[in-house]
C-alpha cells in the first residue's frame, strides 16, 4: 500500500453527557498506480502505447453510541455503532497508436457501498502522570453488510495540557464483504500519530 499511497487521514470526535457518549469515526485513504506498456500490431505492423491508471478510494464512517460501564480509575465503555463503507474504483486507459491501430481513451468506474452494525468495548487506564492507555475492540457485520468486520486499537495518550493530548498507537481494521461477484477481503493496519483537542 505504501508504494501506491496517494493520500489519507483518520479523525475521531466524541461528545459526552453523564454516562452516555456519542462519537464519529472517519477513515479515508486513496491509492493510485500507473503502468505503461507498448506492443505491435499483427505481423509487426504498427505500434501502440497504452497507459493505464488505477485509482481506488476507501471511505469508512462510523456513528457510535457509548455507555460508561465503569467510571473509576479504569474507565470502561460499551459501544454500539453503525459503520458505512464506500469503495470507489476508477480505471483510465489511454492508448497512442500509429495509423493502423485504433487509439483513444477508455474509462471504467465502479462504486460499492454498505452498512454494518457493530458492537465493541473501550478501556481507558492511567499508566503514569499525564499518560493513559487506550484499548479498543469491536466486531460487526454479521451478514447484514460484511460477512464479518472487526478492528482493534492499542495506544497511549500524553496529556500535554488541559486542552491538547498527543496520541500514538497501532490500529488493525479488517473487512470481509461480498455482493454479486464483488469481493472485498481487506486488512488495513499500521501505526498512527495524532493530536487530541478537548473542549
Amino acid at each position: 500500500i505504501l508504494e501506491n499511497f496517494d493520500s489519507g487521514f483518520m479523525m475521531m470526535a466524541e461528545a459526552r453527557k453523564g454516562p452516555w457518549g456519542f462519537g464519529f469515526d472517519g477513515i479515508y485513504f486513496k491509492l493510485k498506480d500507473q503502468k505503461t506498456s507498448s506492443w505491435q500490431g499483427p505481423g509487426g505492423i504498427g505500434s501502440a502505447t497504452g497507459d493505464l491508471e488505477a485509482t481506488m478510494t476507501e471511505q469508512v464512517y462510523s456513528l457510535t453510541a457509548m455507555y460508561r460501564l465503569s467510571d473509576a480509575a479504569i474507565k470502561i465503555d460499551a459501544i454500539g455503532a453503525a459503520r458505512y463503507t464506500q469503495l470507489d474504483t476508477d480505471l483510465n486507459l489511454v492508448t497512442t497508436t500509429g495509423p493502423l491501430l485504433p487509439g483513444g481513451t477508455r474509462n471504467l468506474s465502479a462504486i460499492e457501498s454498505w452498512w454494518d452494525p457493530v458492537i465493541g468495548i473501550r478501556v481507558i487506564a492511567p499508566i503514569a502522570e499525564n499518560w493513559t492507555f487506550v484499548g479498543y475492540a469491536d466486531i460487526g457485520g454479521f451478514g447484514v453488510g460484511s460477512d464479518i468486520t472487526y478492528q482493534a486499537i492499542a495506544g497511549v495518550n500524553w496529556q500535554v495540557s488541559e486542552m491538547f493530548a498527543a496520541k500514538a498507537g497501532y490500529r488493525y481494521f479488517y473487512q470481509d464483504y461480498e455482493n454479486d461477484g464483488f469481493v472485498w477481503d481487506m486488512a488495513s493496519h499500521g501505526f498512527y500519530l495524532g493530536l487530541g483537542i478537548g473542549f
